[in-house]
Parts: structure tokens; sequence; C-alpha cells
């Protein structure tokens, strides 16, 4: 399953959270920016109004966006191997999904292209076991986000423990992945403003050794 659109903003004051009519994230806004970013397409926001891509585009055309999400988010996560990940996601599904399928493999993949394709990848395959039919659940996360903040891994994982319960991206797949991040929206629209950030001047805001 492809992780699907999320519906939370930015603030004007980066460190701070505001409630939004419809739930929408607001993006630190900037005045000054070259005319030709204001027509540029920002594949990775084309669901969000368009007065928050025009701030995006703001912001990139002053060569702001990298930092606002720096200081908002000023450390990446210490997940490091696909050991480390499975466990990450089976403390969270433990917590919230106790009762859902087992995951069998949790891992980062080199194969899976961020841009225009998914942040992460659930996949269940169905096996006949005696009298029974089992599916063997895998999670497959995009190995860029070795190199992010814990919150957008948190969201990535979240998204696709989801799908053990919710198959579709409705409203009950979002209420679940809430229920397991309050600030699902949010983290899920900072991590598609760092997409267009790395599109745009193709520069990594948390690099680890």
């Amino acid at each position: 399953m492809v992780v699907g659109v999320g519906r939370a903003i930015f603030t004007e004051n980066a460190k701070s959270a505001v409630a939004v009519p419809h739930r929408w994230p607001c993006v630190q806004f900037a005045t000054a920016v070259a005319g030709h970013f204001m027509k540029t397409v920002l594949p990775y926001l084309r669901t969000y109004p368009e007065s928050l891509q025009d701030q995006a585009r703001q912001l990139l055309g002053q060569g702001q966006l990298g930092a606002v999400l720096q200081r908002k988010y000023p450390q990446p996560h210490a997940v490091r191997s696909d050991k480390a990940l499975y466990d990450y996601a089976a403390e969270l599904k433990s917590r919230h999904l106790r009762n859902a399928g087992t995951v069998n493999k949790v891992v980062f993949d080199s194969k899976i292209h961020v841009v225009r394709h998914a942040l992460g990848l659930h996949t269940a395959v169905s096996r006949v076991q005696g009298n029974r039919l089992a599916a063997k659940h895998e999670i497959r996360v995009a190995a860029l986000f070795k190199q992010v903040p814990d919150e957008f891994l948190r969201m990535i994982v979240v998204h696709e423990l989801a799908h053990l319960r919710e198959k579709d991206h409705d409203k009950a797949f979002y209420k679940l992945c809430e229920h397991m991040e309050p600030q699902y929206h949010q983290y899920e629209f900072d991590l598609r403003l760092y997409l267009t950030h790395l599109e745009h001047a193709g520069e990594r805001l948390w690099a680890v050794e």
C-alpha cells in the first residue's frame, strides 16, 4: 500500500502548532521570492490547498525550506538496522494493535524509489497452513528514511501498521493512524515538505555517518 495523503501543516512560528480550519497544516511564511518558483509544480503537495503550496514555494524561493525543517526537527532517529526497525515497529504494534495480524518482516528497502512512488509498503501473502488461511505480513520502508527525524519514521511505520486492520485509505484508516500517532497528519505534511526540499535542493538535512 502506498502511503496516503495527509491533512496537516506548518505554522508561522515553526516551533508551535495551531488549530486551523479543516486541519490543514501551516507553512512558515516567507515574503520575497523569485517569480519562477511561484509557478513550480510540487508533486508531493499536490493534494494540499494551493495557499499552502504557495507558502512552500516562497520558502523554496528564499532557500529556507530546509532550514525551517531543521529548526523544527533538529535530530535524526536512532534506528540504524533492519533488526532495530523491526523492534521499533513491534513496539508500536504491541502498544496499539496487539490483536492485529503478526508482522513477519520489517526492513529498509533501497529498491523503493520515493520520487513519485511510495514512502513505505505493506504486503500480505496468503498461504494455506493446515485447514486455515494465514497471511504473512511484511513492511518495507524506503532506505532514504534511515536519515530522517523520528517523527517522520514513526509516521511511516504507523501508516503501514494501520493496514493490518484497515486495507483502504478511508476515514477509518486515518482515524486509526491518528489513534497511534495524534500528530500523524502534521508529520506527513512536514515529511512531504522535506521531499519537496530534496527534489529542488538535492541536499539531505539529517545525514548520518
